[in-house]
């Protein structure tokens, strides 16, 4: 039992300090923590790998973000999107 409330606790604050980071950098707080993550999933622990994947893999993932809702809804309203 008390296992469990434990890692409600660490997953409450991790989400909390994810939120905070996300609020004072913007998406690229957001983007640099969720990509190097998931490809540490994908690649393994190796920093020879994982670095250069993930500086490729953040300038993909950020430009895909930023240029998808251009695609589905009318351009006039996202003035960033190109």
């Amino acid at each position: 039992m008390e296992v469990d409330h434990t890692i409600r606790l660490v997953y409450l604050a991790a989400s909390l300090i994810v939120g905070a980071v996300v609020a004072v950098a913007g998406p690229v707080g957001f983007v640099g923590l969720l990509v190097p993550h998931a490809l540490r999933q994908l690649l393994g622990p190796d920093h020879r790998v994982l670095v250069p994947a993930s500086v490729l893999a953040a300038r993909r993932f950020s430009s895909s973000v930023i240029r998808s809702p251009a695609r589905h809804f009318d351009r006039s309203s996202f003035p960033s999107a190109c």
